[in-house]
């Protein structure tokens, strides 16, 4: 086993840094995805319509969600501190969302209550993914499934949520976001897998080419 992170029951003071940057940049990039227009609603700018959705529907994809629990505890390198900061980055990252687009007026008043079922949800699934990032440090069979958990939510789901099935009544913006979406998170959890696998098969080849015989 492999826990390349400093002493600390919580992890280190840069893992944290470098994890309240990601929350941050996460939260802003998906306000500034969510962001319309007049000309976008009224059907003068499918285009850029288009664009929007399709960014919005990755970076707001459950699988980035719960990839930033992951990432999270991967950053801080324990089990307690992976415990607390998966959840406190889902939630810290989502009360940036709103906080930022309600001061900003991107948002009305009350998005964050209205939406409480999200900080509910990361505050569930933190930990356990939190959990799944620390686990991905480690060198064995458990530390390869745990680092394959990510790629495997991006390439399923598109395809359990339809992405690529659109509604017969969607528009186009909506059929064409949710295709080329759903290409880029089927891709890249292929790639990403790919990467796993090889550096797992790499490590193995290390490891059994180094062995007295």
């Amino acid at each position: 086993m492999s826990e390349r992170g400093p002493a600390g029951a919580l992890g280190s003071a840069r893992g944290w840094a470098v994890l309240a940057a990601v929350v941050l940049a996460l939260a802003v990039v998906s306000l500034l995805t969510n962001a319309t227009t007049a000309e976008q609603l009224s059907g003068r700018a499918d285009g850029v319509l288009t664009l929007r959705w399709t960014l919005s529907r990755i970076v707001n994809a459950g699988t980035v969600w719960a990839g930033l629990a992951v990432l999270a505890g991967w950053l801080v390198a324990r089990p307690l501190g992976a415990l607390v900061a998966g959840p406190i980055s889902g939630v810290a990252s989502l009360a940036a969302h709103y906080g930022i687009g309600q001061l900003t007026g991107l948002m009305p008043a009350g998005s964050a209550s209205d939406n409480l079922s999200w900080f509910v949800a990361a505050l569930l699934t933190g930990p356990p993914l939190g959990l799944v990032g620390w686990l991905a440090r480690r060198d064995d069979l458990l530390g390869l499934l745990a680092r394959l958990v990510v790629p495997l939510g991006a390439v399923l789901e598109p395809i359990l949520l339809g992405w690529f099935a659109p509604h017969a009544l969607a528009t186009q913006p909506d059929r064409i976001s949710g295709w080329v979406a759903g290409g880029v998170l089927v891709l890249a959890g292929l790639v990403g897998g790919a990467v796993v696998l090889r550096r797992r098969q790499r490590v193995a080849s290390r490891t059994f080419g180094s062995a007295p015989g």
